[in-house]
């Protein structure tokens, strides 16, 4: 038999008319088989974390998140060779529940929730031993993995600068930078990015960004003009292990969300020749521009021969609207054709 999994979900309110708390998604399968890792995943990785969620708008300190700020989150990334029956997780105070597979992504699973208040959150997510149990047909293998009370939770990342943030030229780099994160260290570490398109990188990977970084780079060409991008900047004290073929990951981190905004396209007109003439016996010729438009003219005694073998015949910045330019050439040739385009 096909196993089929079945997830269900509850969201709403209780009869106060608070959101509801504690476990709101769930699963189970109609087959005992339910999968095995894939890709090409060397590890299995546990995760246990805790995160806030907060936001800014402007220059202003970040608020939380006015939906459900706090999360928590339980995730089990399986090696590509590894076959499972199912994953659950003990809490600290004995309490059982399953991680959920992802359908997409079927070497990864995971057990969590959003919640409104942070008190309830720690109750049911404590510090203390967490025991993730793999279960597999042949045996089960168990990984307790620690979250200690000493891991505090960071404070919220702070945006310096939110205006140029809204106004990105997407054909340059853009640099976005946050103040120095509170105690900071190498042993912390900073993740930004885009919900599409971009992100610096992951925790464990080359080039990420440690707990001192103030700042990162959008490489141009990344984003799209005239677009809204819906972007963040985490920081997370984490601890990290390893013994080669499984490694484990704690961490709490606290997340600023905010907009970023880049703009329009510009489009520039292209040149225009006008006022073509002799004067002085060398011929001659107007450009309307843009001001301040780098400008290439390019001439050729045959108009057959491809545009891309065209000599230069000057490029030019304008500081106004029109140009004169005159070639020299003119007096000494019988035929020349000219062409003119923006940029070099």
């Amino acid at each position: 038999m096909v196993p089929t999994q079945v997830v269900w979900t509850v969201t709403g309110f209780d009869p106060s008319g608070s959101r509801l708390q504690g476990t709101k998604v769930g699963y189970f399968f109609t087959s005992e088989t339910v999968g095995s890792g894939s890709g090409t995943n060397e590890f299995t990785t546990f995760l246990i974390g805790r995160a806030d969620l907060y936001s800014q708008a402007g220059i202003a300190q970040p608020t939380p998140n006015v939906v459900e700020p706090y999360i928590y989150l339980a995730t089990i990334t399986l090696a590509s060779n590894r076959t499972t029956t199912g994953i659950s997780l003990t809490f600290p105070g004995g309490g059982v529940s399953n991680l959920v597979q992802n359908p997409g992504a079927p070497e990864n699973w995971t057990f969590g929730g959003y919640m409104t208040n942070e008190a309830i959150l720690e109750t049911n997510f404590p510090p203390g031993n967490y025991a993730i149990t793999v279960h597999a047909t042949a045996s089960n293998e168990t990984k307790v993995v620690s979250f200690p009370a000493s891991l505090v939770q960071p404070s919220a990342p702070h945006l310096t600068n939110p205006g140029a943030a809204q106004a990105v030229d997407s054909t340059q780099p853009f640099t976005l930078q946050w103040d120095p994160f509170p105690g900071g260290t190498a042993a912390d570490y900073i993740v930004a990015g885009l919900t599409t398109n971009w992100q610096s990188p992951n925790i464990g990977s080359p080039g990420v960004l440690h707990g001192a970084a103030t700042s990162v780079t959008i490489p141009g060409g990344t984003l799209a003009p005239g677009t809204t991008y819906s972007a963040s900047v985490g920081f997370s004290h984490a601890i990290l292990a390893t013994n080669g073929t499984e490694a484990t990951y704690v961490y709490r981190a606290t997340v600023t969300q905010f907009v970023l905004t880049t703009k329009q396209a510009t489009v520039t007109a292209a040149p225009v020749v006008t006022n073509a003439g002799w004067n002085g016996g060398v011929f001659g010729f107007d450009l309307l521009t843009t001001s301040g438009q780098t400008v290439t003219v390019v001439s050729s005694t045959n108009a057959a021969t491809p545009l891309a073998s065209w000599p230069i015949l000057l490029t030019t910045n304008p500081p106004g609207t029109r140009i004169h330019i005159s070639d020299p050439r003119s007096g000494t040739n019988a035929i020349l054709f000219y062409r003119a385009r923006n940029g070099n």
